[in-house]
């Protein structure tokens, strides 16, 4: 396997060692993206496209993350309990 195989299976490993430890950043996404140009890379894909798959699939599961967490969304609410019996 080539070099950037390794260095994208490494950056995937501490992005998502990252988000174990420590919730208050979201790194998944980008460990996700990782991922991904690793498995390019193993499919011997250009290094450009390697790229746009770490960019393209970390900022997009980023934004989509960032919408389904957005205040107000009504699917995360809470049910409020009427206190009287």
């Amino acid at each position: 396997m080539q070099l950037w195989f390794w260095a994208w299976l490494l950056l995937a490993g501490i992005f998502a060692v990252l988000e174990v430890f420590d919730r208050e950043y979201y790194t998944l996404p980008w460990a996700f993206g990782a991922a991904a140009a690793a498995l390019l890379e193993g499919l011997h894909a250009p290094i450009a496209w390697e790229w746009i798959a770490f960019a393209g699939i970390g900022s997009g599961l980023l934004v989509g993350i960032q919408r389904f967490r957005a205040p107000g969304r009504r699917s995360l609410r809470r049910p409020k309990r009427d206190a009287t019996p």
